[in-house]
């Protein structure tokens, strides 16, 4: 395992480094580079699309529900785009369906919403 301070070569079950003495945290380097690499790698049209989905809580002006699904959806577009072993086409039309999914339920509850306060 090389050190990522010295980058000298150590034994494959060394816990420090045998060179500069830094702990060598293998497991938890490796998760941290893992996650930067995918937030690096994620396409922009995803970002468009969480977008879609993170402005439905200015949309509707606050509020539990609103903020929940907006949350949902831009989680939701932002993994799918970053799913690099799915074709990018099929990526695309599923943040399409979750972008529809989200503002059709909002509209769906806002439609419910109203109703209700007009028998009042």
């Amino acid at each position: 395992m090389k050190c990522t301070a010295c980058m000298a070569l150590n034994a494959p079950d060394d816990d420090f480094c045998v060179s500069c003495g830094q702990y060598l945290d293998r497991p938890g380097r490796i998760a941290r580079a893992e996650k930067a690499e995918q937030v690096r790698n994620t396409p922009a049209w995803a970002y468009f699309f969480a977008a879609l989905c993170g402005v439905i809580p200015v949309f509707t002006l606050g509020g539990i529900v609103p903020i929940a699904v907006g949350v949902g959806g831009v989680t939701g577009c932002l993994a799918v785009g970053r799913a690099s072993s799915v074709p990018t086409a099929f990526r695309v039309l599923t943040c399409l369906f979750i972008v529809g999914g989200c503002w059709g339920g909002t509209l769906l509850f806002l439609m419910m919403l109203f109703k209700s306060l007009k028998h009042r």
